[in-house]
Order: structure tokens, then sequence, then C-alpha cells
């Protein structure tokens, strides 16, 4: 399908998530560096500090925005064009409509849109953000990468070898980040990862540099806030379940914000793999809770999501509006008893 492909469209609603915005980056570096016409939407504003670290990971990235173009649109009922040209006089461009009718300017809409692309991309998207980018990006053809029923990141990892007899270094110490990432998740195939970062290594993948990058981004106050985070938080073996609670009080001590709750999940869930559910609760602004809840257990986790009428990300769902820690507590709890 790439192959027959001339303009592509990667999407991704990040939503502070690094790793689907690195993978979102990943793919669209590679098709330009196949020469195809490859535009990155990434939904959402995303904040210097994380760009920064893309950057050192992927080097400076051009976007690409769709080209734009201006649809002239006329009710031919109303007002039958028997003729249309066009001339060119110094700087002016004019278009010259000819009817056997009286033409009325009124009756004449022009509207901008982007031209449609071969292919739209969407990276592990909930589905109202599946709908809104279909929706609002003109495309022939979409594909949805999801970590539903495998890892994304093992999805493009493969994606990646499948273009390239060689893979490019840019792309190469990116993904080895994510499969280190991803090799700290519980029930992994240990084999086919040690193969992928084999592979990556050999392509010249820089170790070091993603160390480094990797703490630049995060910081000693990153860790300062994951280990209040840890200090509050307790496993209930009944439920197999994380739990752990981030007051607005920690985030001013540590001087972090909400922009850093996916990378506090992420190390709490490394560090608990046998935990079957993962929750964490933090506290935006006063009387309004949020939590992201995450699970190993595809099927179980996606029928908590649907009841609780959260669109499942990946292999989290994202809460919020909730007065208090207990009642966002008993809620989810209620709702993982449920499915159990």
């Amino acid at each position: 399908m790439i192959g027959q492909t001339s303009s592509i469209v990667v999407a991704v609603n990040a939503n502070n998530d690094v790793n689907k915005l690195l993978l979102a980056t990943i793919l669209h570096s590679a098709f330009c560096e196949l020469n195809k016409k490859s535009s990155l939407d990434v939904g959402s504003i995303i904040d210097e500090k994380t760009q920064r670290f893309i950057r050192a990971l992927c080097g400076n990235i051009d976007q690409s925005a769709q080209k734009e173009r201006l649809v002239i649109k006329l009710d031919s009922k109303s007002m039958p064009v028997s003729e249309l040209q066009y001339e060119k006089i110094g700087d002016s461009f004019n278009i010259i409509l000819e009817s056997a009718n009286p033409l009325n300017p009124n009756n004449i809409k022009i509207e901008k849109t982007r031209a449609p692309a071969d292919l739209l991309m969407l990276i592990d998207p909930k589905e109202s953000d599946a709908e809104s980018f279909c929706t609002n990006t003109p495309h022939k053809e979409v594909v949805k990468l999801s970590s539903k029923d495998r890892d994304i990141i093992i999805k493009v990892s493969e994606i990646i070898f499948s273009l390239f007899d060689t893979i490019p270094n840019k792309l190469a110490s990116p993904l080895l980040y994510l499969i280190t990432v991803q090799e700290k998740k519980p029930h992994q195939n240990v084999l086919e990862i040690l193969e992928i970062k084999q592979r990556l290594l050999l392509a010249g993948a820089n170790q070091q540099k993603i160390n480094e990058s990797r703490e630049e981004f995060l910081g000693s106050a990153f860790w300062k806030l994951f280990g209040r985070a840890l200090a509050r938080s307790e496993f209930e073996k009944r439920l197999g379940t994380l739990w752990s609670f981030l007051p607005l009080s920690d985030f001013k001590k540590t001087g972090q914000d909400a922009s850093m709750i996916t990378r506090v999940f992420d190390e709490l869930r490394s560090l608990r793999p046998e935990a079957n559910f993962t929750a964490l609760l933090w506290e935006e602004s006063a009387k309004n809770i949020c939590a992201v809840v995450g699970g190993n257990d595809a099927s179980q986790l996606s029928l908590i999501a649907t009841q609780i009428r959260s669109p499942l990300s990946s292999t989290y769902f994202l809460l919020n509006g909730f007065e208090t820690f207990s009642e966002a507590e008993l809620k989810i709890r209620s709702h993982i008893q449920r499915v159990l």
C-alpha cells in the first residue's frame, strides 16, 4: 500500500504521551526518507520540553502540512455557467465565468480545504479521535494502528524493517528507546524484543544519546514526582490493582505538571508487572480529580472503558471530573470488580 502511495498523513492525538508522539514521528520520518509527501498531524499542542526530547532523538522534523487549496462553489441550477476562462495579467490571476443568465456574486462561495492525502495513518487513536481525524483530514484510504491486539511499538518496528533494507540511523535511535520502554512491560516476548534490539544496534542506534536525551527530558524533578507517587502507592492483591495518588501539592513542590502523568504511569507499571490493573489518580485543580487506568488484559480493559464510557487509548484510558480521590477510586474499583 505504501509503495503505491505518494501522499500520507500520520495523525496522532498525543495528549502528552511521548511514546505515541515518537511512534508518529518515526513513521513520518520513514515516509519522508522514502520521498513520500508526508504530513505529521499531532492534534494538540505539544509542550516545549517534549518537543526538545523528540528533536534530540529524531532530529529536526518538518511536519510538512497538507497543501491547502481554494474551492469555488456555485449553484449550477440557479446560475448555469456556459464557459469558464482564466487569464493572468501581471500579478493578477483572473477566473472568468460566463452565463446566459444573470450572474449573482452572492451565489458564489469560496472555501479553503486541504488536498486529500492518498493515505491517512492513525496512531493508536481513541474512537472519538479517529472519527475527528477522518472527518477533518481529506483522504482516500485510512489505516489504524492500535495496541488492542498486539503492542504498537512492535508493529511499527516491523513496518520499519519491511520498508528498509538498511535502517536509517535517525530511525534506529528513537525506535531503540521505545523498545527499551516496551521491554519493561509485563508478558513480553523476550526473544522477539531481543531480536529487534539487535537489529537496531547494528543499524547504529546510539544508546548513550538515548540515555542522555531521556535523563534531560525527565530530570531530577520528575524522579521526585515519581518518588511521591511511589510513596503514595498501594497494591490491592484482591483486585490485582496498583493504586497511586498525586495531590496538587506534589506537583507544586516538584515544579512538575500533568504533562508528566503518562511517564509516571509507565514507570509505576514497569515496577509492578504482576499488577493486572494500574490506576494513577491525580489532582488537576481544586475539586477536579483525574485518573489514568491501564491493564494487561486488553479485553478486560476494553470492557471497563466501555462501561465507564471513556474511550480506550492504547493500553489505558483517562477519566476526569471527580471532586475527591475517594469518589474516583470507588468508581474505578466498582467497574474493575464488575469485570472480574
